[in-house]
């Protein structure tokens, strides 16, 4: 494990001897106090990421790259003289883009060299658009914008590795000068007289060869120190200029004591020059490509509608254990991939419930067989299943009266937790009077209620307002009408209602219509929703009687009736419905249901659905959810006149 305060201790005590000199002690100890505190969040983001299992090598490096820039930039706000009050806002902001930026590119295996490089495009990129909204004046901005510690570092590191050598381009003329001078007396054989004059072009072909240095040493003098700079351009101008006149007015005397040799090696000279330059300016022009095409990858990581992608991949996550890849990847034939997206297709047609992608991931952290589902991050249920194995009711299988097979591994139905045993194949098929469930279609199931019973957590209103863009063509329904009166938040809210008790809602345009005509005199989303109930009873008794359309159910007494109407209440802080009880009440009334449900469950061998008064259906639904996942509460008004309904029992 990354011990991540360890190494933001040894980063505080790497930048103390870091800080320029003359700084201020306070301005020492923010800096030091801001690098300490950013190490240490990104190691502990980085330990407690369980989604994304980077090394420790990784971890170390996006830790230190961050400490590092922020570093650089605490010291270009303070030589800026940029407020304070600012300082925290920029490097936060600076350290999450680094953060981001870096993840995305380990995720996909982008060399470190190229995320270094992007890394740098973007903190510049994303502190001069900090700066740009700083309430300071113009002339202020610019100096920071400028500011760059990180350059000025790097120049210091070339000095100190090269150090200027201000004798060196001369003496480097005066060796080429002597060279030049030597090859021309061997192969021309000029007089005393005449090598004067062929020596006026020599100074200037060393001038010639001098130039790449020359510019290698103003370069290399620091740049505030404009007068050297200006110095060694002069000279080079001058000596030039003279040159170049004296070779004009005895052009025609140098041609003729040149030797043809010599002059084909200038010219061997000039065009490898040309050559050379066109290499490197080939090589340059490549690894400037490169930087551009990491620079757009990083872009397009760090988008915000390709991060939008990424957090909607996250918002249902699907983790298996070891020993459920072969039921899960593709690649040994697992079909889970295939039933998911079953899944979406069915919820989409059955109920109109567009759900995001689901990511599945293999986890080390989980047991050998164990499933973990988790929506936006939060965990929210957890399985066992087991390949080469069946699901089989206890229940049902003790009803044979047959022994439990040998092998076999007794176990809680992941989803309605009643007690399960898993069984082979082969006993299965000598055992056809029970249901044999497969690991993968039992994970399928599960996750199928999670995203029912979580409707409120997957469900956006990014998603309503695609939802009402399908039917603004349609004149039967006046959105602008509609919007006028509940806001995006009240319809998601409406639909979350509906859906959680599976009520589909893929008829749009009655849903949204019969909100317009409702809206006009309640706004609470909770009222709305049992309002459309209303006109999709025929939907909901369907849904719940048997094939000869009959619903068994248990009802309320009125005493205990009454005595629920009474507390029912509007929670004022979210606009919802519930009944507020006494606890020793509460946890008896529930005893209670729970118990009747179970016996009436055995008794008729079917579930039964609770049966009260309609202005307190809902609140009732929501205290008993909590506790009973699959409970299912009808209101009178919502059975259709053509479903028998057969009272089996009464809560009192």
């Amino acid at each position: 494990m990354f011990d991540y305060k360890a190494f933001a201790d040894e980063m505080y005590k790497q930048s103390l001897e870091l800080i320029p000199p003359e700084f201020s002690d306070k301005e020492k100890e923010y800096i030091l106090t801001t690098i300490g505190n950013f190490a240490e969040l990104a190691g502990e983001s980085l330990n407690n990421d369980k989604e994304n299992d980077f090394s420790d090598e990784q971890k170390v490096f996006m830790t230190q790259v961050i400490a590092e820039w922020t570093f650089h930039k605490s010291v270009d706000l303070i030589r800026a003289e940029i407020p304070n009050i600012y300082w925290n806002a920029i490097l936060q902001k600076i350290a999450y883009a680094i953060f981001e930026i870096i993840k995305q590119a380990l995720l996909k295996d982008i060399p470190q060299e190229q995320v270094l490089e992007a890394v740098e495009h973007h903190v510049k990129k994303v502190y001069k658009e900090c700066i740009k909204k700083l309430p300071v004046s113009d002339g202020q901005k610019c100096i920071a914008s400028e500011q760059s510690n990180i350059d000025k570092k790097a120049f210091e590191v070339e000095q100190n590795s090269r150090k200027p050598n201000k004798k060196e381009a001369f003496i480097c003329g005066i060796v080429m000068f002597l060279i030049l001078l030597t090859l021309t007396m061997l192969f021309n054989s000029l007089s005393i007289s005449n090598r004067m004059l062929a020596s006026i072009g020599i100074p200037f072909s060393a001038l010639v060869l001098m130039m790449p240095l020359t510019y290698w040493q103003v370069h290399k003098i620091e740049y505030e120190n404009i007068t050297k700079i200006i110095l060694v351009m002069l000279s080079g101008f001058f000596v030039s200029i003279v040159t170049f006149l004296l070779i004009i007015a005895h052009w025609k005397n140098i041609l003729k004591y040149l030797d043809p040799i010599f002059i084909i090696l200038i010219v061997i000279c000039v065009i490898s020059a040309i050559i050379f330059k066109i290499i490197i300016n080939k090589d340059v022009n490549r690894q400037l490509k490169e930087l551009e095409n990491v620079r757009q990858q990083m872009n397009d990581l760090v988008n915000p509608d390709r991060m939008y992608e990424c957090l909607g991949v996250d918002v249902i996550n699907l983790q298996v254990g070891q020993n459920l890849l072969c039921i899960a990847d593709p690649d040994q034939d697992g079909l889970l991939l295939a039933k998911i997206a079953a899944i979406r297709q069915r919820l989409t047609y059955k109920y109109g419930y567009i759900i995001p992608n689901i990511r599945i991931q293999d986890s080390t952290e989980l047991k050998e067989n164990e499933y973990l589902i988790s929506i936006r991050n939060n965990i929210v249920n957890t399985g066992f299943v087991y390949p080469n194995k069946y699901m089989v009711i206890l229940d049902q299988w003790n009803k044979t009266g047959k022994p439990i097979p040998e092998g076999a591994i007794r176990g809680v139905d992941p989803t309605y937790k009643t007690g399960v045993i898993w069984i082979s194949e082969n006993d299965t098929r000598k055992t056809k009077e029970v249901t044999a469930v497969a690991p993968d279609d039992v994970i399928i199931q599960h996750l199928q209620e999670v995203l029912i019973q979580q409707v409120d957590k997957v469900l956006s209103e990014k998603d309503i307002r695609k939802c009402i863009d399908l039917v603004k063509e349609d004149n039967s329904v006046s959105i602008d009408s509609l919007l006028s009166k509940l806001s995006y938040g009240d319809i998601r809210q409406v639909y979350v209602n509906l859906i959680r008790e599976k009520v589909s809602v893929r008829d749009i345009t009655l849903l949204l219509s019969r909100l317009d005509n409702y809206s006009r005199y309640h706004k609470e989303p909770d009222i709305l929703s049992e309002r459309i109930r209303k006109d999709f009873s025929r939907q909901i008794s369907l849904t719940h009687c048997n094939d000869d359309k009959k619903i068994y159910a248990i009802d309320l007494s009125q005493e205990i009736t009454t005595k629920l109407l009474e507390c029912v209440e509007l929670q004022k802080e979210f606009n919802k419905t519930k009944l507020s009880l006494d606890k020793q009440y509460e946890h008896d009334f529930m005893e209670n249901v729970a118990m009747k449900l179970m016996e009436t469950h055995k008794k008729i061998d079917t579930k039964p659905v609770i049966l009260c008064n309609e202005k307190l259906r809902l609140a009732l639904y929501r205290l008993l959810v909590k506790h009973i996942p699959t409970v299912v509460v009808l209101a009178n008004v919502e059975i259709e006149q053509d479903i028998k309904l057969e009272i089996v029992d009464t809560i009192k």
